[in-house]
């Protein structure tokens, strides 16, 4: 008898111990990552208990439409991905902002091609070594027709909210990326690629409705006065955000990028 009372004490100990542990991971979730769907946010977000502070382009309330959680391939990483939305009163997209937020890593992140690459309209990326800071302009379809987007992943998830909440999405939309990963901050990965709606802005339709097709294509923007003013306009405000960005981080002074001479223009 006394043997099977040790036993069970033993048994409950360790039912304790797995209680605790798992008690312990679910508040760290919450911690490192504690908004979920629905939420209003205003102004910034704070990750990893206050630590990781992610700023906000404006003073405008966001909904939290999607929130993922996955886990990196190569050396498993957990990731956290957002997708907030600002609509006006006829529910047409005014502003949708991908967050990406990541735990460190014993690895470094591969830089991104699109950081190094001539394609964006506008490029004005920091890349060297295992650090990149990447800022840079274009723009994008928002079909997401493709096969390739399973249901359950993260842009299956944004394809169902939008048209679950039926906001009003353009075809095209033009997008400012901000990314920044570095052996400095623990090799964790920071992502706000904020997308915007140039109808709301004033901007007549795209008369081509994909990338490769669209009015905002570097190579055909010239035909469209007006759009390329609203393209040179948003590096200027994009230039702004960017910096509250790497001050947010603490992006040290020789890894920033030049934002000084499009602040200086506005």
């Amino acid at each position: 008898m006394e043997k099977i009372n040790f036993l069970s004490k033993i048994n409950l100990g360790l039912a304790t111990v797995l209680v605790l542990i798992l008690l312990c991971a679910s508040n760290s979730y919450g911690k490192t990552q504690p908004y979920k769907e629905g939420d209003i946010i205003q102004n910034n977000l704070e990750f990893n208990s206050g630590r990781t502070i992610i700023p906000l382009p404006d003073n405008e309330k966001y909904v939290v439409g999607v929130v993922k959680k996955t886990t990196s391939k190569g050396a498993p990483t957990t990731m956290h991905d957002l997708m907030l939305y600002h609509t006006n009163e006829k529910n047409e997209l005014i502003k949708a902002i991908r967050i990406t937020i990541t735990a460190s890593t014993s690895t470094w992140w591969k830089t991104p091609k699109s950081c190094k690459s001539d394609r964006p309209y506008f490029q004005g990326s920091y890349v060297k070594g295992k650090t990149f800071n990447c800022w840079y302009i274009g723009h994008g379809s928002t079909a997401l027709s493709s096969d390739k987007i399973k249901p359950k992943s993260f842009w299956g998830m944004v394809r169902k909210y939008q048209k679950d909440s039926r906001i009003i999405m353009p075809d095209i939309v033009v997008n400012e990326y901000h990314q920044y990963a570095s052996t400095n901050h623990k090799n964790k990965y920071h992502v706000v690629n904020i997308h915007h709606n140039p109808l709301v802005h004033g901007m007549e339709p795209s008369k081509g409705k994909s990338f490769s097709t669209a009015d905002y294509n570097p190579t055909k923007i010239m035909r469209f006065p007006k759009k390329e003013k609203f393209m040179e306009d948003l590096i200027k405000t994009s230039a702004i955000y960017h910096k509250a960005f790497e001050d947010s981080i603490g992006i040290k002074e020789r890894q920033r990028v030049n934002t000084s001479k499009y602040i200086s223009s506005n």
